[in-house]
């Protein structure tokens, strides 16, 4: 991206995909923007979760949120 002439968007995307927490703020605030103007029932937001990251994103599955992986899965049987 960098040679294409898309610094800035390269190195934003090298912060958010290098540190966990920008990146589940990211994810968020993605889901939140597209929940906002999408109606109940059209979402599907899959997500990767961890222990600390499961209870917000089950407790937005009306919204369109789709917990994913092993610990989401523990829960859910």
């Amino acid at each position: 991206m960098i040679n294409a002439g898309f610094d800035w968007e390269a190195n934003a995307l090298k912060v958010v995909s290098s540190d966990k927490e920008v990146w589940e703020q990211y994810a968020r605030a993605t889901f939140e923007a597209h929940a906002s103007i999408y109606p109940p029932g059209k979402l599907r937001f899959m997500q990767y979760v961890t222990k600390s990251t499961r209870e917000w994103w089950t407790a937005r599955r009306e919204k369109g949120a789709l917990p994913l992986g092993r610990l989401h899965s523990e829960v859910a049987s």
